[in-house]
């Protein structure tokens, strides 16, 4: 069964990765690739040129 309290925390934390993600996305430069890794969390990786950010989310 659908749990509306767990839904609503899941939601405020696809909107706290999501802003996360767009205020990274402006600081960065072009050519950027973002990888969505590990078991359980999502890790984003940006790759600027030679240089990485990962974010644990």
């Amino acid at each position: 069964m659908f749990d509306k309290a767990a839904g609503a925390e899941e939601k405020r934390g696809v909107d706290e990765a999501s802003e996360t993600l767009h205020t990274l996305t402006s600081l960065l430069l072009t050519n950027k690739t973002i990888r969505r890794t590990q078991q359980g969390s999502t890790e984003y990786e940006f790759f600027n040129n030679k240089q990485s950010i990962s974010v644990g989310v």
